[in-house]
Formats: structure tokens, sequence, C-alpha cells
């Protein structure tokens, strides 16, 4: 499965031999000039429907221009409803990074766990200058040269 942005990323699913894109309901027509055959579920934007009758009367519409499924990022009884409509349906049920990333939600706690990150490795250094890394009860061997890669990326933080 793909979620190409433009024709150029829908032709590279097709050079690439991927026969299932989930696209952008204004990008259906494209698509299926560009991939004729190709199965294309059609999404909705967040915004772009917000009411249970909008949400349905979008699924109708995409599947009359041809989409093979409907996709949402809703909850369950919403995603329900096209269903017993007879509409195939795509859920989304998990974090969509590119909107978290857009709306700001992410930017905190991503500098929190790389702050957190460096500071475990910081206390980690010194354990490794001084060669109690890697714990003999645990390590069989390391590669050659890979003590000297370690050292020097731990040396960058």
């Amino acid at each position: 499965m793909c979620n190409p942005a433009n024709e150029t990323g829908i032709q590279a699913c097709v050079n690439a031999g991927i026969n299932l894109q989930t696209l952008w309901d204004v990008h259906l027509d494209m698509a299926r000039e560009t991939a004729p055959g190709r199965f294309a579920g059609a999404a909705m934007n967040w915004r772009q429907v917000t009411t249970k009758n909008e949400i349905m009367r979008h699924a109708i519409t995409c599947m009359e221009n041809g989409a093979e499924m409907h996709f949402t990022n809703r909850l369950f009884g919403v995603a329900e409803m096209p269903a017993k409509g007879g509409i195939p349906v795509q859920v989304h049920m998990g974090l969509v990074p590119s909107l978290s990333h857009w709306s700001g939600g992410l930017g905190r706690p991503h500098r929190q766990m790389y702050r957190e990150s460096v500071e475990a490795l910081q206390e980690f250094q010194p354990e490794v200058h001084a060669k109690k890394f890697p714990y003999k009860e645990q390590a069989i061997f390391m590669h050659e040269g890979e003590l000297e890669k370690l050292h020097e990326a731990l040396d960058k933080l």
C-alpha cells in the first residue's frame, strides 16, 4: 500500500509494482489515468467533512467516482456507517505523523525524548571509555572496529 500525494508519486507506485493506493479524493481521476487497473481507495481530509451525513455522502461520492474503498481516520462508529451501507472501508487506527507534526502536537514530546536519549547516552559514555562496556556477561564479541565506531558516535553527543 502506498499513499502517493501527486502524479509523480502515483507513477512511482506503478513503476514499483504497488497495486494498492490510498489517495485524496481529488487525486482519484489522476490515479485512474496514471495507474489504470490499480486498486484505489479515496481518503477524506480531516477538515473536509464533519457531520455523519457529510461523511456518508463523501464515501458514496468517492465510490461513484471509481474508488474501490473509502479511507477514513475517524472513530469506529463513523467508519461503520459506510460499511453498513455496503461500502468497503479502511480505517486508520493509529497516529498520522504528518498531521501531528503539521499541527504541532508532537514537537514537545520529540524534543523531550531526544533530550532524554542524549542524557542517557552521556551517562553511558564513561562506561564505554572505561572499557566497562560491552558487558562480558552479555556480549560474546564485537566485530573489528565496532568499539571505535561506538566511541566516535558517543563523542559526537
